[in-house]
C-alpha cells in the first residue's frame, strides 16, 4: 500500500510538473489534446523516478524484503558496487530525495497558483453558489407556504363566522 501511495503521488507530481514547471507549461497532459511528445516526455520522467522509489521502498521496509530479488538487486549488488558505495554509506540518495521533497514543499506553498488550484477555487465557489441558491429557494419555498396557510386560514375563518351566521339565523 506504501508503495502504491507514492507511486500515485509520483504520477501526481509528475502531472504537476508537466502542467507548470517555473512560469511556463512545458508538456501538459490534457484529455484528448496531449501530443505524444509530451506523452513520452512525462513518461520518461515516470521511468526515471521508478528506480530511486523502488529503492526507497526497499530501504524503508528492508525487514520485509530480506532473502527476496530485491534484497539481493538493491542491498547487496548496487549498495557495494565501488562507485555507488560512497553514495549509499552517506546516505546521499534519500538526503537528495528528500531535499526535493522539502524544496517542492516550499515552491508548492510559496507559488499554489496553478490550473488545478484554480480549477478547485472554481468548483468550489460554483458549489457555494448553487448551496446559496438552494437555501434561497427553500426560504422562498417556506414563505409562499406560510403565506398560502395563513390565507387558508383566514379564509377557512371566515367561512366558519358566515356558517355561524347562517345557523343563527
Amino acid at each position: 500500500v506504501f508503495a502504491f501511495y507514492l507511486l500515485f503521488a509520483t504520477m501526481k507530481g509528475n502531472e504537476i510538473f508537466g502542467l507548470r514547471f517555473f512560469i511556463c507549461e512545458i508538456h501538459p497532459m490534457k484529455y484528448g489534446g496531449t501530443y505524444m511528445n509530451s506523452f513520452l516526455v512525462n513518461l520518461s520522467l515516470l521511468l526515471f523516478c521508478i528506480p530511486p522509489l523502488i529503492q526507497f521502498v526497499a530501504t524503508s521496509l528492508s525487514e520485509y524484503v530480506v532473502v527476496t530479488d530485491l534484497d539481493a538487486i538493491f542491498g547487496q549488488q548496487i549498495r557495494f558496487l565501488i562507485f555507488f558505495e560512497i553514495f549509499f554509506a552517506n546516505n546521499v540518495f534519500i538526503i537528495m530525495m528528500l531535499s526535493v521533497a522539502v524544496i517542492t514543499l516550499f515552491a508548492m506553498l510559496c507559488f499554489p497558483n496553478s490550473e488545478t488550484a484554480r480549477r478547485s477555487r472554481d468548483m468550489a465557489k460554483r458549489l457555494s453558489n448553487l448551496e446559496n441558491q438552494a437555501a434561497e429557494s427553500e426560504r422562498a419555498e417556506r414563505q409562499a407556504k406560510l403565506k398560502r396557510s395563513s390565507e387558508g386560514e383566514g379564509a377557512g375563518a371566515g367561512a366558519t363566522a358566515g356558517g355561524e351566521a347562517m345557523q343563527q339565523v
